[in-house]
């Protein structure tokens, strides 16, 4: 099978690379509605269909059910509601007539190389491979697949992200790091994955968790809940005070910034670090925050919140990121806001959500607009927009806003 360009990224093309990532010679790939010559070693159902396909789902009822829960539950009813379908079609083997498209692997070999043998050798079940439920996103430099491991019987034994390519490959490594630092502390609002196994192969950088309880009884989502959870995000690594322009933060934010190069976009990004941190810098507290605190990364149940997705965990940023970020994903993809109209709610209510975290008045203004800074030299850096990622265009949505405000101040 040739691969194609890396400039397809569509989820087709993307599923075409990942194929010879995930089952490399001399393991062949047929992607097609006929069946293939001779029993595949694995067989996958594509979801909805080989030219856009959403899911790779195992072909068997209990494990194709399985690796449905959840999908996309979080980021609306309408979604929840699909999900829950899809899972019942899958059990019930309704679904399976209507999708024909298949992903099937042939061996290649009496001692198959693939991705699910070497998971088998990290799970210790070397005579019973898992399964892989693979959700396949839409365009972003830091798409990777992240698989779900699953038995014939339809248990989940754990998940496993995959690095492939130098951005992936650190945001693997990345998150490993954070969550052997967050394993290690004594959390009480929140539970987080514990680490299974980290590693290579074939040059993709592997990390499998145990898999959290997703499936258990949820509890309301308030806003009080969430505040408990990311305060206790806030603090685990300590909290430290002091003027901005003398933190490490501030050095590093524009160090970032500086290394962006040329280009319209990085000199506003620089501008406006320039505004904000003219005349005194205020005093603020500094802490740690997730990096991605949304609706779709947690569960709320009863008696604690499950966070997972810690690949951008840091360390040393002003308090209170986190209710920035959520407040704007919230916005945007749960209830369908433009984007700048986003931005701007997001500035305005800063004082109510930075409150918590010890900003008020311009001390949150400050911390709202250092936010932005901060997601902006990560798209920039990441090169989300090269990669197709509509949120990577930050001169249509982010940058009127933050210039804008900056310069008011």
């Amino acid at each position: 099978m040739t691969a194609p360009a890396e400039t397809d990224t569509s989820r087709a093309g993307y599923l075409r690379r990942l194929s010879g990532l995930l089952w490399p010679a001399p393991a062949t790939v047929t992607i097609c509605r006929a069946r293939a010559p001779g029993r595949p070693y694995a067989e996958y159902l594509l979801v909805p269909g080989a030219e856009r396909p959403k899911m790779l789902v195992p072909a068997g009822r209990r494990a194709a059910a399985a690796a449905v829960v959840g999908f996309n539950a979080e980021r609306s009813p309408r979604a929840a509601a699909l999900s829950r379908v899809l899972r019942t079609a899958l059990r019930t083997g309704a679904a399976h007539p209507l999708l024909r498209d298949r992903l099937r692997v042939h061996a290649g070999g009496a001692r198959p190389d693939t991705i699910e043998t070497h998971l088998a050798a990290v799970l210790g079940t070397p005579d019973a491979p898992p399964l892989l439920g693979l959700q396949i996103g839409p365009a972003r430099a830091n798409r990777k697949p992240v698989a779900q491991l699953i038995t014939a019987d339809g248990r989940t034994l754990g998940f496993t992200k995959i690095g492939v390519n130098a951005l992936t490959g650190a945001l693997v490594t990345a998150e490993a790091r954070a969550l052997a630092v967050l394993n290690e502390a004594t959390t009480r609002a929140m539970t987080v994955p514990a680490v299974r196994h980290t590693g290579r192969w074939h040059d993709l950088e592997l990390l499998t968790q145990d898999a959290l309880p997703v499936w258990r009884e949820r509890a309301p989502v308030t806003w009080e809940r969430l505040t408990t959870v990311m305060l206790e995000i806030a603090d685990i690594a300590g909290v430290t005070t002091g003027p901005l322009t003398a933190a490490p933060y501030w050095k590093g934010l524009r160090d970032d910034a500086a290394a962006l190069g040329d280009g319209p976009r990085a000199e506003q990004v620089r501008h406006a670090l320039d505004l904000i941190g003219a005349g005194p810098g205020p005093e603020l507290a500094f802490g740690s925050w997730h990096g991605d605190f949304a609706l779709w990364n947690i569960a709320v149940l009863p008696e604690t919140v499950l966070v997972w997705d810690w690949e951008r965990f840091t360390t040393g940023v002003p308090r209170g990121y986190d209710a920035l970020h959520y407040h704007f994903q919230d916005a945007t993809a749960t209830r369908g806001r433009p984007h700048d109209e986003a931005v701007r709610d997001t500035l305005a209510e800063a004082p109510r959500l930075l409150a918590p975290f010890g900003h008020t008045g311009d001390d949150a203004d400050l911390v709202a607009l250092l936010y932005l800074c901060d997601i902006a030299v990560r798209y920039l850096r990441d090169r989300q927009d090269e990669a197709g990622a509509r949120l990577g265009r930050i001169e249509e949505w982010l940058l009127p806003e933050l210039l804008g405000r900056a310069a008011r101040r």
